[in-house]
């Protein structure tokens, strides 16, 4: 019967070819891939073998762990040396991508995809333990000197405290039945003038309505020169503030006198009944240089004082 072979008879008979020898559609088709940032501080460099694998995502719900990316085209080896070059200073500090190839299966066959790995540049910390890794809070101290001790009440208070990090395992964590405040302190000193800049993070709860609580980051140089942060407060669990400080000034000056130590503290007061919360990834860093205004005054004033004072022993040779 010639009807046997009509379009649309033809049209079925193909299809369950299709579903019964395995059709090219039932392949995976690619849908989507992820790669983790990679982050480094200003000063460090990194190579194509630094660079993360990358995860792949099929249409089907397949997911590929761990393929392998390629990082060796010429726009790879490029960008590559464009983060290192733009790593070498304080300026540099910033996000950029890397692009990267990837073989993948699709739909039956090999492709080729392009992926891009973000690369974070964060400024070097100087502190020392600033996000309480360590096994002891040193440097860290109480206003009294005091170290390892309790920040109000109950069990895991304190630093370092394994209660609500950040990031890492450790954290500053508070808490205390009753009202309460604290300050903690670091001290950082400081070689090469500049402005710097500090940051810490806070969150908690336990706060009442009225947001009583003051919690600033503050910077001290001296016994006069003082910057604080914007007040920060607990807005809840993991609802993380960023306290920051910029345009601490330290001079040459200031380090030939012996004046160049920053305390970073961590000041709470006002803390009502049964506030919690913790504190992280505190961060001093040199931000920007001085301007030459600045270098050339204090260099003029080196160069009067010393034709107005010479050297002691110069005046004892002019009299013998």
């Amino acid at each position: 019967d010639s009807s046997m072979f009509s379009a649309a008879n033809l049209k079925k008979v193909f299809s369950f070819d299709n579903l019964s020898n395995g059709a090219n559609t039932a392949d995976p088709v690619f849908e989507s891939y992820s790669i983790d940032s990679l982050t480094i501080e200003v000063g460090d460099t990194i190579t194509a073998d630094d660079l993360p694998v990358c995860t792949v995502t099929y249409n089907d719900g397949t997911v590929v762990s761990d393929v392998v990316v390629s990082w060796e085209s010429d726009a790879s080896k490029q960008a590559i040396a464009d983060v290192n070059t733009k790593a070498a200073s304080a300026d540099g500090r910033g996000i950029y991508n890397v692009p990267g190839i990837i073989s993948v299966d699709n739909n039956g066959e090999k492709v080729n995809k392009n992926v891009n790995c973000k690369i974070v540049v964060e400024p070097q910390n100087i502190m020392i333990n600033g996000s309480f890794e360590n096994d002891t809070a040193a440097p860290w101290k109480y206003t009294d000197g005091s170290e390892n001790s309790i920040i109000g009440s109950g069990s895991g208070e304190g630093f370092p405290s394994t209660n609500d990090p950040r990031t890492g395992s450790k954290s500053l964590h508070f808490y205390n039945t009753e009202a309460f405040e604290f300050e903690v302190y670091n001290d950082v000193t400081i070689d090469t003038p500049g402005y710097y800049a500090a940051e810490m993070y806070l969150q908690g709860g336990g706060s009442t309505a009225d947001k009583p609580e003051n919690i600033k980051l503050v910077a001290t140089v001296g016994e006069d020169t003082k910057y604080e942060s914007d007040n920060a407060y607990l807005n809840g669990w993991k609802s993380w503030n960023k306290m920051e400080i910029a345009n601490i000034k330290i001079t040459q000056r200031m380090i030939d006198e012996g004046n160049n130590t920053v305390r970073v503290s961590l000041v709470a007061e006002n803390m009502p009944a049964k506030a919690w919360g913790s504190a992280d990834d505190a961060k001093l860093f040199f931000d920007k240089a001085l301007s030459e205004d600045d270098i050339k005054a204090y260099e003029v004033e080196k160069l009067i004082a010393k034709i107005s004072y010479p050297r002691s022993e110069e005046h004892t040779s002019e009299l013998q």
